[in-house]
């Protein structure tokens, strides 16, 4: 990764680290998508944290922008160009990591859906006393809670 904590201003310098930012930010997303597709959890998540790190600093240069709505007419055409290809391919890469990520919180629901309803299964059926001496069946029981720690 390229990127830097950005300066104060809206010149070119900060275009490029504007820039910057959001290819870091393209190819993480890009290499997450990748670790979701096989399923590789610990990784996506590592790479997720760097991205919400490049995130917080794409949202103070923007939020600068907008302070400046006059910015894009004294950029230089070239970095005008540089900085909408760059946004372009940015969203095109959340599009693409979209239906990885619908999939893999399918599969994560599914998996711990199945997880409960085996621990539930293996509940004992038979009645039992309560430690103030009522009589109840597992049936009554309250809701069975587990916890998962993401370790498969």
């Amino acid at each position: 990764m390229t990127a830097q904590v950005p300066g104060p201003g809206s010149g070119p310098a900060s275009m490029k680290e504007l820039i910057a930012v959001i290819r870091d930010i393209t190819a993480l997303t890009s290499r997450e998508t990748d670790f979701l597709r096989a399923m590789e959890l610990k990784k996506f998540a590592e790479l997720h944290e760097k991205k919400m790190t490049l995130i917080g600093t794409y949202e103070e240069h923007t939020n600068r922008l907008r302070r400046d709505p006059d910015f894009a007419s004294h950029l230089e055409p070239r970095l005008r160009d540089e900085l909408a290809d760059a946004t372009k391919r940015m969203h095109s890469a959340m599009e693409e990591s979209r239906p990885a990520l619908e999939a893999a919180r399918t599969l994560n629901n599914r998996v711990a859906t199945a997880i409960v309803e085996a621990v539930q299964s293996e509940r004992p059926e038979n009645a039992r006393y309560s430690g103030d001496g009522d009589y109840s069946s597992v049936k009554n029981a309250p809701p069975l809670s587990v916890q998962l720690d993401g370790e498969f």
